[in-house]
């Protein structure tokens, strides 16, 4: 099937264009990472325990199967969802504490790294007296704001993306408050917006990049070269200033549960085709990690009604690959403009 994605160029502007003289950035971005000698922090797989949004239930079984199952998909993090059900406060659905702490210790011990994940930075307090209560091997190695929906456009249509300086103030805030425990930051892949600080005026990105440890790139896209496009300015930036960056794949059935297209997920395509696909991305990004989103919404789900997601799929071959490139050349010429409007009216994850 021929993706619209596929035959999107980038949305970068001209002076970045000249800047990297490559459309795509993608020769600047392999550069960069040669010189600055950084490796992939390895994989991470992010996971949401709210069963009312798709997420997993996690109680000490359900942990020990899922540092087996990041074991096995040479996955090292996990971006760990601090709510869902838990008895210590039925409000917030925290986990007691003697539970986070047994679960923590059985990821440690399988030699993976937990960051606590969340939606807002009004739980960073509790994350620290949270680490200095319990043993090393049951703390969070850092904290992971997946802040980008909380971005208001003046309208429902409108994409969400920081565009003031009281957005990166929210990010310095955090940080300030997480004191050494590394604060990352999840993104959008169009955060570009010009946003003037101290009389300097750069795109969004890169003031977040300035300000935490590192970040997660959403991208939406099922596509190694779309993908590739969509990231390589933020991971070139992000590792050339010593700050790590993952692209975040989408896995989940999001056709069906929050109406995107079928090019936003690899969840169509099946693990053997995505694995294919980031194994290219990898080739010229070997200083990025990926993300998995989100854990057993698809991806380590024994649930038969995600059935699609295990089929063994087989990738396009190189014939196919090369009669669909000379069609999205045609139609770009012939209908580009179009293709350019609907993909930046569309809203990503």
């Amino acid at each position: 099937m021929l993706r619209l994605a596929s035959i999107i160029p980038t949305r970068r502007s001209a002076t970045k264009r000249r800047r990297c003289r490559s459309v795509y950035a993608v020769e600047c971005l392999e550069e960069r990472l040669a010189l600055s000698g950084m490796a992939a922090a390895g994989d991470a797989i992010y996971v949401w325990r709210s069963p009312a949004h798709g997420g997993t239930p996690i109680d000490i079984a359900a942990a020990e199967q899922l540092a087996r199952f990041a074991q096995s998909e040479g996955i090292s993090r996990v971006f760990y969802d601090n709510y869902g059900d838990g008895s210590q406060n039925q409000s917030s659905g925290r986990q007691t504490r003697e539970t986070l702490a047994d679960i923590l210790t059985i990821f440690n011990d399988a030699g993976l790294q937990t960051e606590a994940l969340y939606t807002d930075s009004g739980h960073i307090e509790n994350v620290l007296e949270y680490n200095t209560s319990v043993s090393e091997a049951a703390r969070f190695s850092g904290i992971r704001l997946n802040y980008e929906n909380s971005f208001k456009g003046t309208s429902p249509d409108e994409r969400r993306e920081p565009t003031t300086t009281g957005d990166i103030a929210f990010y310095q805030d955090a940080v300030q408050r997480a004191g050494s425990l590394p604060v990352y930051a999840s993104i959008s892949f169009h955060w570009d917006e010009p946003i003037q600080i101290d009389g300097v005026s750069r795109p969004a990105f890169q003031h977040i990049i300035d300000v935490v440890a590192g970040i997660d790139v959403q991208t939406a896209q099922d596509s190694a070269t779309v993908i590739r496009r969509l990231t390589a300015e933020e991971c070139q930036y992000a590792t050339t200033h010593n700050k790590t960056c993952d692209i975040t794949i989408e896995t989940a059935d999001v056709v069906r549960s929050i109406g995107l297209n079928d090019w936003n997920t690899f969840f169509e395509e099946g693990p053997e085709m995505m694995r294919t696909s980031l194994s290219e991305v990898s080739t010229e990004f070997p200083s990025v990690a990926f993300a998995y989103h989100f854990y057993q919404g698809s991806y380590g789900s024994t649930d038969e009604a995600v059935s699609t997601w295990t089929v063994e799929t087989q990738p396009f071959t190189e014939a196919e690959v090369v009669l669909m490139m000379a069609l999205s050349q045609s139609v770009l010429l012939a209908g580009g403009a179009m293709l350019v409007q609907r993909h930046i009216a569309r809203q990503p994850l």
